[in-house]
């Protein structure tokens, strides 16, 4: 009599590979059916960077997503906007995409000179006041950076699921220096490609992905916020190796933000120098940055409001039910 255990388990891993097939076959059906979202219009240009925005006037917010996914992540699409929602408060959010890359050897420090703080400048100059500024992921660190290198053109500081502790114990992505070796000998070209870039963020998130697909395949309705998603997460960006070097070795491997050894434009940059308020965003449920790794970063600056949310690291940004849009503009204006 075979064993009832084994045949269960056998019968369960047969289930859940046909269902796995059925969601790889939706997801791919659905790919491209939704194009991004324009909610948000061109209002600027600076090197191969764009600002865009669709308000008018008021308090003025400086967008910054990763370099590693496009920023309209923040823009998605109608009531999964974080943009949109920053708007009800009488905000004028200016989301920055970075597009891809035209200066082959930029590194952060070449990033901030030659677009953060001309961006932040026309922003400040078009408004003639101090501008927000707004770090989502790693976006947050050079939203840090930028917090630190231009205090007079800056009024508040708000990091969303931003990396500090790039060791802590369940931070994904660590690295070891055969890895990364392995890796950066291995480069071909001018850029890493955003190919290389999604597979490298996949495969630590694998069985959080092959979990997704077998929900997928279980429903029988593909919702337009999955589509968009998932469309969002394939159109990535290619990195200059300068940047991707800082990302893979400074971040990952030397940990030298959470250490006080990371340096942009000659400075260290360290939080305890920020005496502007700030707002940190921790996502309860983050499995890309989870609370261990971004909770080090809130706790350095002099000045700052600690906000948990109770969701994952882009149900911050696009969940209805847990959108922070609400909560920033409170805390802006409270501070107006």
């Amino acid at each position: 009599m075979p064993n009832l255990k084994v045949a269960a388990i056998s019968e369960e891993l047969d289930r859940r590979s046909d269902l796995l097939k059925v969601g790889v076959n939706k997801a791919i059906k659905a790919q491209g059916d939704i194009t991004p979202y324009k909610g948000a219009q061109l209002v600027y240009q600076h090197g191969a960077a764009t600002l865009h925005s669709s308000a008018a006037g008021g308090i003025p917010v400086l967008m910054i997503p990763s370099h590693i996914n496009k920023g309209y992540i923040m823009d998605l699409m109608p009531e999964h906007s974080l943009l949109e929602a920053l708007q009800q408060g009488d905000i004028c959010p200016y989301l920055l995409e970075w597009n891809q890359p035209n200066q082959v050897k930029y590194d952060e420090s070449d990033y901030m000179q030659e677009i953060l703080i001309p961006m932040l400048k026309y922003i400040y100059n078009r408004h003639q006041a101090p501008v927000y500024v707004l770090g989502y992921c790693m976006g947050g660190l050079l939203a840090t950076a930028l917090a630190q290198l231009s205090p007079q053109m800056v009024r508040g500081l708000i990091t969303i699921a931003t990396p500090w502790n790039f060791h802590a114990d369940s931070f994904p992505y660590r690295l070891t220096e055969a890895t990364y070796n392995m890796i950066i000998n291995n480069l071909n070209g001018d850029y890493v490609s955003k190919e290389i870039i999604s597979a490298m963020l996949q495969w630590p998130q694998l069985n959080i992905t092959i979990d997704k697909l077998i929900s997928l395949g279980e429903k029988g309705y593909v919702s337009p916020l999955f589509i968009a998603v998932e469309n969002w997460l394939d159109d990535g960006l290619n990195m200059t190796i300068p940047l991707f070097n800082t990302c893979m070795r400074k971040f990952s491997l030397l940990n030298q933000p959470y250490k006080g050894e990371w340096e942009v434009m000659g400075r260290i940059i360290d939080p305890k120098a920020i005496t502007i308020p700030v707002l940190s965003v921790i996502a309860s449920k983050d499995n890309v940055v989870p609370p261990s790794a971004a909770t080090p970063l809130s706790a350095l600056f002099p000045n700052c409001e600690v906000y948990e949310v109770d969701t994952g690291h882009l149900g911050a940004i696009i969940s209805k039910n847990h959108c922070v849009g609400p909560k920033l503009c409170d805390w802006i204006s409270s501070l107006r």
